[in-house]
């Protein structure tokens, strides 16, 4: 073939142009160019000459323009300077650009689509940025609107203004304005917003405000300069998503004031100033009441939500979650659930107190909370308890009221049982006063009473009464200025108290509201030490990615559109990443991706970092939300001798089992259980739960059915059926002479009599 009819095929061939452009972020031209490199000299080839010719044009198209538009990117500062000058005076496109249609683009828009496709060359620099900028006298105004525009050249437009806090408050904006299509015009946005925030970035779309990062932002860059980035905004997001920016600018400045955002919401029941509502600064007189009085009436709000439609119930759900969680952030909560638990501490004991006995027709309902913590309804007729609410009387207003506070604090059981399982994994520290407030609380109290506590000065224990209780029953003094954490299993592990409470749980039949005792725990291999920052204990696993992806998001994770899954921990400045050869977007066409590493990165030096330097409590749980996917999400969906941690659990268990039913004909070895029994020898596997009779005959021993689950005793809450299976198949056959079930009878080759 020529050069003549290559070039003939690529102006040719529908979508050639288009795919030998397109970005990293896909996969197209990286097979392309890999396969034949000499392509990448020819493309780059048709790219300058043609955008030679474009990028002096008139308000009139080219003979070159339609394949221009076809350019998915585009590089270099000297491209990107001629882009500005084209452009004129002429305004940036502010609609999203859907570029594959074949209709010709006006000269303002594909400029626009250009500007947000060109990207610095790895030879650009910021010397040589500066000298063009500076020769060409390019406005502040458009070096703005064009950092905001195409942010991959916010690093050198910044550097060259000078403008401290740039960066930062450009992403503010992205995060805070964008909606819908707007944000998959950036694929980078989730990882980037990632390096400022905590929030979401599905959160900011729904209209969470970070407040800390526009207060350093705002103040670094000053009012003059964020008006000229709140005018540059409107280009990259809809109308709605602007007025929210200028709705959220106005209310952290204090140039909104609480009575103005209180008659929007009240009068026009405008979701936006909802939103808002938690963000107005707080009286400085009395905040705690401020706050309470807030809390309540987003309450409020959420109860008259219930007069209309379900769209707008569902739209005003949305925005009263919003509401309630700025108010946290405004209030200095770490989240919404620790403000929640704090209101509804002092709401509950009043509600408790004054209204949970209702009498109407003769039938007493009253609201109790049961052992377990849950809200329940009893009805009396005299003296006799019925079994539900009369018909008659089930629509009154007073028992539908009870009703609502029963809902409210069953919901509250289950969020404060994933909000303290959060906390102990995150480290929140506790003051004294609080744990005290929280123990108040009788729905929280419940999951709090059975869970470890441990303090600043490593007392470990139950929290009874301002004390902690050790496993053996020692009573440890706590001071008023303390400080106290959920204990996490590494502290127990440290500590030497691990198999006391283990034993402890089991002498008690001690259920957990999750996995903190019997918590699988994780410690760097010596594999790991050696390498120092590249973990590879998972390479080579196949993983099923949609399961793997909607599994890993309820743990925190985030999608890096380059390289896979992510999870941030701000606090501690680093990210941890899973490579994976996997296309988490799309279900992968012929082949299961493979896990490869997993590394922690700095989020200031963008090094990697040695494990010794990772919070054990953190490495711990990162490995354990790999661990659970390599078992749950694994191609042939069970990989039983890979989760290491959970057959360390397990044998455990079965350990405290069989001292509990006092079984001498029980052993572990390795990931085995052994069992003597009266009939023959047996081998259970702690992974799979698959029963061998000794020296290796298969025993098909089906599991319990889901429906029967639970009459086995599980210091934990969690659904973990395979260690109830495990468990209930070496308790069958430790006393296999008592066997009942013939198909199990028939398999058993007897050895012993």
């Amino acid at each position: 073939m020529t050069k003549d009819e290559l070039y003939e095929g690529i102006f040719t061939a529908e979508s050639a142009i288009r795919d030998l452009t397109t970005t990293k972020f896909y996969h197209h031209s990286e097979k392309y160019l890999e396969t034949f490199p000499f392509l990448k000299s020819i493309i780059e080839e048709i790219q300058n000459k043609f955008l030679d010719v474009e990028l002096i044009r008139g308000d009139a198209s080219t003979a070159v323009s339609h394949f221009v538009q076809q350019f998915q990117t585009i590089y270099g500062s000297n491209r990107f300077l001629e882009i500005l000058k084209g452009l004129g005076k002429a305004t940036l496109y502010a609609n999203y650009i859907y570029s594959y249609g074949n209709e010709s683009m006006t000269k303002q828009k594909l400029f626009s689509y250009l500007l947000s496709n060109c990207y610095p060359l790895e030879s650009d620099t910021q010397e040589s940025f500066n000298a063009m900028m500076k020769k060409e006298k390019i406005a502040e105004l458009r070096l703005i609107q064009a950092a905001v525009y195409a942010p991959q050249w916010q690093k050198f437009i910044s550097s060259y203004l000078g403008w401290k806090g740039l960066d930062s408050a450009i992403w503010w904006m992205h995060a805070h304005t964008k909606t819908g299509s707007y944000q998959a015009q950036n694929s980078g946005l989730e990882s980037e917003v990632a390096k400022y925030s905590s929030v979401d970035v599905h959160e900011f779309q729904d209209g969470a405000v970070d407040k800390e990062w526009f207060t350093k932002a705002f103040k670094e860059l000053g009012k003059a300069r964020w008006e000229m980035l709140y005018e540059s905004a409107k280009y990259i997001s809809d109308g709605n998503g602007h007025r929210r920016a200028r709705l959220y600018s106005d209310t952290l400045t204090g140039d909104l004031k609480i009575k103005e955002v209180t008659a929007k919401v009240k009068d026009k029941r405008d979701q936006d100033y909802l939103r808002v509502y938690g963000l107005v600064p707080l009286s400085k007189t009395n905040p705690e009441k401020d706050v309470l009085s807030r809390y309540e009436y987003i309450q409020q709000f959420k109860k008259e939500s219930k007069e209309f439609g379900s769209m707008k119930q569902t739209s005003e759900a949305l925005a009263i979650r919003v509401a309630l969680e700025n108010l946290a952030r405004n209030a200095g909560y770490p989240d919404p659930i620790r403000l929640t638990w704090a209101m509804e501490t002092k709401q509950i004991q009043s509600l408790l107190s004054k209204e949970t006995q209702v009498k109407v027709d003769g039938v007493t309902v009253g609201l109790i909370i049961e052992d377990d913590g849950k809200a329940e309804l009893v009805v009396f007729r005299d003296d006799k308890q019925l079994k539900s609410i009369p018909p008659k009387i089930k629509k009154d207003k007073v028992i539908l009221e009870l009703g609502s506070y029963r809902k409210i604090m069953r919901e509250q059981w289950s969020r404060s049982r994933k909000g303290l399982e959060e906390a102990m994994i995150r480290g929140d520290e506790f003051l004294f006063a609080e744990i005290k407030n929280l123990f108040e609380h009788p729905v929280i109290v419940k999951h709090l009473e059975k869970l470890l506590f441990i303090s600043n000065d490593n007392k470990i224990g139950f929290y009874v009464d301002g004390n902690l209780i050790s496993a053996q029953g020692e009573i440890q003094k706590l001071e008023e200025n303390q400080t106290l954490r959920i204990a996490h299993c590494v502290d127990l592990h440290q500590h030497s108290v691990w198999s006391d409470f283990q034993h402890y749980c089991f002498k008690e039949k001690l259920i957990q509201p999750f996995k903190q005792i019997f918590r699988e725990l994780y410690v760097p291999t010596p594999d790991e030490l050696q390498e120092k920052s590249v973990s590879r204990r998972y390479t080579g696993h196949q993983i099923q990615p949609q399961k793997t992806l909607a599994l890993l998001k309820t743990r925190g994770w985030k999608v890096d559109y380059e390289e896979g899954l992510q999870k941030v921990y701000h606090k501690e400045g680093f990210q941890v990443k899973l490579y994976a050869m996997a296309d988490w977007f799309s279900p992968a066409d012929v082949e299961s991706p493979t896990l490869e590493t997993i590394e922690f990165h700095s989020l200031k030096e963008y090094k990697n970092i040695p494990f010794e330097e990772i919070n054990p409590r953190l490495f711990s749980e990162v490995m354990r939300d790999v661990d659970l996917v390599v078992s749950v999400a694994h191609v042939g969906d069970v990989d039983p001798e890979a989760s290491h941690s959970s057959i360390e659990m397990r044998a455990v268990l079965m350990k405290e089992t069989a001292r509990l039913f006092k079984l001498d004909n029980v052993t572990i070895e390795g990931s085995h259980v052994l069992v003597k029994g009266q009939m023959a020898e047996y081998s259970v596997h702690l992974g799979s739960a698959v029963v061998h009779q000794v020296p290796g005959k298969y025993l098909s021993i089906l599991p319990v059915h889901s429906q029967h689950r639970g009459r086995l005793f599980l210091p934990f809450a969690d659904d973990d059926p395979k260690s109830a299976e495990v468990m209930s198949k070496v308790l069958l056959l430790a006393k296999d002479d008592q066997i009942q079930d013939p198909t199990i009878l028939s398999q058993i080759k007897r050895e012993f009599v």
